[in-house]
This record gives C-alpha cells, sequence and structure tokens, in this order.
C-alpha cells in the first residue's frame, strides 16, 4: 500500500513539474534530484521489505516446524505419564501382594514354630519317662545285674537283655 502510494505520489509529482508550470533550471535540478532520492529510497524499501517478508516467511516455517515439536514431545510426555503411572499402580498392587505373601508366611512360620515347641515338649516328656522306666526297671533289676542283666535306651525304646545263664540253670536241658 504504501509502494503504491509512493510511486503514485512520484508520478503525480512529476507530471505536475512538467504540466503547468515552467520552473527554472535551479529548481527543476533540484526537484530532479529529489526525484532521484525519493526513487532510490523507494528501491531501498522495496528491498528491505523483501529481506522482511522473507524473514517472516522463514520465521512462520520455523514456528511451525517448533510447533510440531511441541506437539510430538507433548505426545511423548503423555505417554511417558501414562507408562509411569501404569508402573506405579502394578508397584503398588505387587507390593500389596508381596505384602500379603509376607504376613502368610510369617503366619505359617509362626504356626510351624509353636508345633516346633509342642514336638519337642512332647519328645522331652518321653524321654524323661523312658529314662524313668529304665531307671526303675534297673532299681527292680538291681540283684540280677551281675549275672548278666543289661538295660539299654535305643532310640526311645528300652531293650533288657538277659544271658541264657538267667533263664536256665546251669546242667539243666531244659
Amino acid at each position: 500500500m504504501k509502494n503504491t502510494f509512493l510511486a503514485l505520489s512520484i508520478l503525480l509529482l512529476a507530471s505536475s513539474i512538467t504540466s503547468c508550470v515552467i520552473l527554472s533550471p535551479k529548481k527543476y535540478k533540484a526537484l530532479l534530484a529529489k526525484q532521484d532520492s525519493l526513487a532510490a529510497g523507494w528501491s531501498e524499501s522495496q528491498l528491505k521489505g523483501e529481506s522482511l517478508e522473507q524473514l517472516i516467511a522463514r520465521l512462520r516455517k520455523d514456528t511451525v516446524g517448533l510447533n510440531g515439536q511441541l506437539s510430538s514431545l507433548r505426545a511423548q510426555y503423555a505417554e511417558m505419564d501414562a507408562n509411569y503411572a501404569k508402573l506405579r499402580s502394578n508397584s503398588s498392587s505387587e507390593i500389596n501382594k508381596l505384602s500379603g505373601n509376607l504376613d502368610k508366611l510369617s503366619d505359617d512360620l509362626r504356626k510351624r514354630e509353636q508345633r516346633l515347641k509342642e514336638v519337642e515338649e512332647i519328645l522331652r516328656k518321653r524321654d524323661e519317662a523312658t529314662n524313668q522306666l529304665k531307671a526303675k526297671l534297673q532299681e527292680a533289676l538291681l540283684g540280677f545285674t551281675k549275672n548278666g542283666l543289661t538295660v539299654e535306651i535305643k532310640n526311645g525304646k528300652v531293650y533288657v537283655s538277659l544271658t541264657d545263664k538267667l533263664l536256665f540253670p546251669s546242667g539243666s536241658i531244659i
């Protein structure tokens, strides 16, 4: 718009100079110099305008590229955020599952320890009863120990061994 206005004003000025008024050569030369400077300024303005239009086009192209990168990065961010939320959810459920398993195993271990204590108590009582039985047998059979009677405990069982001399008197045929 400015360019056309400037061109029209130069043409109007040139036509007005040549049409009606007769100018002195000084004024004419001054007007021609002014016209030349205006034409040079106009050419320079056109070059600047073209340069600025190229800059605008390049900046628009860069803006489009940057908008594409921005949307791509936003999509990547959304995907990563979704993956993070999924991993966090999975890890929470895995932690809860492992915690439940740990509680179950702890309870099982506690029950086994209790059962082990009960079995140890039963074994201790059995060993005590076996030892008492052995002591009573040895006390009851005290007179026969010199003649070949032995009382032993093996694997929680009491064994009484008699020699042939105790069972059968010497010289008997039975």
